[in-house]
């Protein structure tokens, strides 16, 4: 289906366009962010695992001001395989800070410029006046839309293949995309 619904989602996902919203989005990310990663051994999983020799734990708060934003662990061990004792300490000693982040970054939304201590997350919402002036705005088929679309096509196509292709695709088109194939097989 070589519509201009599919110029409209292509031009939809293009990012390098200064006009689409997400340039937007992408420049309230952009800047320096303060943090203090503190760091400890971690103590707790040395005594869980003291069966395991040359076990290497650390622990990583990930601290914004004076609140906790994230805590993360890593550990690696030294063995016959792992022999290298300062591969083994940085292995750790990443992993654990890339938990941390990890951690932060998902739950609490913290590294993001607007967030505050009452924030729950990134609502990412369209002006509706851009919405109504532009094409980036697509809207999913609505449940009618599929119901209908899937009885016209059960209805209209006989060869299974073409059915099937059809099936697996309805759940991706647009609603105008949805509008036009109902039209279509209406005919």
């Amino acid at each position: 289906m070589n519509s201009s619904y599919e110029r409209i989602r292509t031009k939809a996902f293009d990012v390098n366009d200064n006009k689409h919203p997400i340039r937007e989005e992408i420049r309230k990310c952009l800047g320096v962010y303060d943090f203090t990663a503190e760091f400890e051994e971690d103590t707790a999983t040395f005594r869980t695992f003291e069966h395991i020799p040359g076990l290497v734990a650390f622990i990583c708060t990930l601290r914004k001001g004076d609140k906790i934003i994230g805590v993360g662990r890593g550990s690696s061990v030294i063995n016959r395989l792992n022999r290298y004792v300062e591969r083994a300490v940085h292995t750790a000693f990443n992993a654990t800070l890339l938990n941390a982040t990890f951690h932060a970054a998902r739950v609490l939304n913290s590294f993001h410029p607007s967030a505050n201590s009452q924030s729950k997350g990134l609502d990412v919402a369209l002006p509706d006046v851009y919405l109504a002036k532009t094409s980036y705005c697509l809207e999913g088929i609505t449940g009618k839309q599929k119901a209908f679309l899937l009885e016209l096509i059960r209805v209209k196509i006989t060869d299974r293949g073409e059915l099937s292709r059809w099936e697996l695709k309805i759940d991706n088109l647009t609603k105008e995309e949805a509008s036009e194939a109902i039209q279509s097989f209406k005919k």
